[in-house]
């Protein structure tokens, strides 16, 4: 019988209440969160049937104390990516975040790393665009700028991930302050 399952992780920045959703319908199942795989994957442990809710937070620097405080109101550390933090708990426990304004300052703090990590390679994606294109209609050798628009291709994956998150918690923290002020 197998005893491992990898589900796809769809986001966490813009899905995360149906991510959490899920991983509480897999637990009900018997199929309990370990991990991350890689990027956009969740890692579960076949185990008894739990009705468990799931939720995470954000901490670039998490200590003992951090920890202890989710501990303290009954939420179990269940693993971590980088800053992501994923916790679970009984259904009946109360949530970690309760109010629109903790949530809003959470949210921020994300989009203001994502923001930090995309600006390298957006610097770097247009210094590479320019130096291919200049090298182009210059007449300058072929071969440098067609390396030049290779690794400004590369400069654009990189980007992907930090910006694509950036844009999902821009989103998020729209429609948390739409909600605030309604």
């Amino acid at each position: 019988m197998k005893t491992t399952k990898y589900i796809r992780n769809n986001g966490l920045g813009r899905f995360e209440e149906r991510e959490m959703a899920k991983l509480e319908r897999y637990s009900q199942q018997g199929w309990h969160l370990e991990g991350f795989y890689g990027f956009f994957k969740f890692k579960l442990r076949k185990g008894e049937p739990r009705n468990l809710k799931y939720s995470l937070d954000y901490e670039k620097y998490p200590d003992k104390e951090y920890f202890s405080y989710f501990e303290d109101a009954g939420w179990m550390h269940v693993c971590s990516a980088d800053e992501i933090h994923i916790f679970c708990a009984p259904q009946n426990a109360r949530p970690i975040y309760t109010d629109i304004t903790s949530r809003i300052e959470m949210y921020e703090e994300e989009k203001k790393l994502m923001g930090k990590r995309a600006v390298p390679f957006l610097i770097a994606l247009v210094l590479f665009l320019l130096f291919g294109l200049l090298g182009y209609y210059l007449g300058i050798n072929e071969r440098m700028n067609a390396f030049a628009i290779m690794l400004a291709g590369i400069s654009a994956l990189g980007l992907m991930v930090p910006g694509i998150a950036y844009y999902e918690f821009s989103v998020r923290l729209k429609n948390l302050r739409k909600n605030k002020y309604t």
